[in-house]
């Protein structure tokens, strides 16, 4: 056993009952490793042994797994303990306390070899070709990054079925010059990542235990030079109801809101050369005040919510591109303000579980709403819009589902679809008169709203 140490803690690296000598001695007569896969693993269920099962499958041989143990209280380490002492590709981290999975990964980065990165959640899988589909396209182009799919799977292992596919909006954003930090925000399990260049970037994740992955991808997309899709590498997602991101509570909260302000202090560091910093700055503080509307209406949230949003208020006027963001904040206070009154938002829906008929039904809320409140048509029409965009979405394989959402819009008001276009002006004109340059990708969304 050898003790590796970082700048967060103190790690046991626990190779097996063969010890470092056998393992060390192996390895000088194996090729290079071409990719290591960090696993951070406190209390992942009975999943793991089919998670372990697939890594030790990979038609890709030239691998190491660093199982970072978070000192849970089930008995998934003894499964990976029992594997490791099969194969030595297999090598244990244990943190000295109970970290977080962003910290137990940053530590499994610190101790990798490989070549690439791959990060594996241990209650998921992956197909056995994943690796070995997303190196060879990272070595044959030379690429910093290089992602997958990624599939949605429930606890009784079938397939859920979702239209907002992450790859076609990046292909689809990317070529209109959207940086990709700002497409590529989620999924970061999909991907491969080149050692060389997270070590020499110093991209690792968020020490918050909330979308600490959300600051890696900034960080590192930030970075990257290349970056390049492979469809048929298929990343298994999972969903457990007892998994971190079903859990609301008071200190959900703080760890969101610490992610926040780790993400837009690195954002401050560039964002005079790039107008995208502001934008997604933006989106950020969007999804954490759907998140606020979302737990302010628990009772037993009401307190913890309110002081999230002072949180959130405080972080985003000390920023240093406080004044730049407050000339954008019409959509987040339109997000707040529909959120509050409606709760018609689809962030209210369960996470990977929604069907089309959810979407169906909050079309028809919105529907409801705008015929009893006419003059609201103008401020609510970018989430009217919204909405009936993704219900035509999910409902695009169901004729009767269609057929309903083509009568509520006949039954909305006349040129609800143009109603937000004096808002757009008078928007562009403070935008005009303030001398500040709008995002590419926004000024193009603002164009299509104007000429619709």
């Amino acid at each position: 056993m050898s003790i590796l140490k970082t700048n967060k803690l103190t790690i046991k690296d626990d190779c097996g009952p063969s010890a470092m000598d056998s393992l060390t001695n192996e390895r000088t007569h194996m090729r290079p490793i071409r990719v290591s896969v960090i696993l951070p693993v406190y209390n992942p269920g009975p999943g793991i042994e089919r998670c372990i099962r697939s890594l030790q499958e990979q038609t890709l041989r030239e691998i190491e797994m660093i199982f970072v143990d978070d000192l849970g209280t089930d008995e998934a380490m003894d499964k990976v303990r029992a594997a490791a002492a099969q194969d030595s590709r297999i090598r244990i981290l244990t943190n000295q306390e109970n970290c977080g999975s962003g910290v137990s990964r940053n530590a499994g980065i610190e101790a990798a070899q490989g070549e690439y990165l791959s990060f594996v959640d241990p209650d998921d899988y992956i197909d056995p070709d994943f690796l070995s589909l997303l190196y060879e396209k990272a070595s044959r182009e030379g690429l910093d990054i290089v992602k997958g799919r990624h599939c949605y799977e429930l606890e009784d292992g079938t397939q859920t079925t979702r239209k907002f596919e992450l790859n076609a909006v990046i292909r689809e954003r990317l070529p209109r010059g959207y940086p990709l930090y700002h497409v590529f925000s989620w999924q970061h399990q999909s991907a491969l990542y080149r050692r060389e260049l997270v070590m020499k970037s110093g991209s690792r994740y968020g020490i918050s235990r909330k979308a600490q992955d959300t600051t890696f991808l900034l960080k590192i997309c930030h970075a990257a030079h290349s970056f390049g899709l492979e469809e048929g590498a298929v990343y298994h997602f999972c969903e457990r109801e007892g998994s971190a991101m079903h859990s609301f509570s008071e200190h959900m909260l703080r760890e969101q809101l610490l992610a926040y302000q780790e993400q837009t202090a690195y954002l401050s560091g560039f964002y005079k050369e790039d107008p995208f910093a502001l934008q997604y700055a933006q989106n950020q503080l969007n999804y954490c005040l759907k998140l606020q509307v979302y737990c302010s209406r628990k009772q037993e949230l009401q307190s913890a919510a309110a002081a999230f949003l002072d949180g959130l208020r405080e972080t985003v006027i000390g920023l240093p591109f406080s004044e730049e963001m407050a000339r954008t904040n019409l959509v987040t206070r339109i997000l707040v303000r529909y959120g509050e009154n409606l709760c018609l938002d689809t962030f209210s829906l369960p996470w990977h579980r929604s069907t089309s008929q959810d979407y169906l039904e909050i079309a028809e809320r919105w529907t409801e709403f705008m015929l009893r409140h006419p003059e609201c048509i103008r401020e609510y029409r970018w989430g009217l819009s919204n909405a009936f965009e993704q219900a035509r979405q999910m409902c695009a394989d169901h004729a009767s589902q269609m057929q309903r959402l083509n009568e509520l819009e006949k039954e909305l008001p006349k040129g609800w679809k143009t109603a937000g276009r004096g808002a757009v002006r008078h928007i562009m004109r403070l935008r005009h008169a303030a001398a500040s340059r709008l995002p590419a990708g926004m000024a193009l969304q603002l164009k299509k709203w104007l000429h619709q």
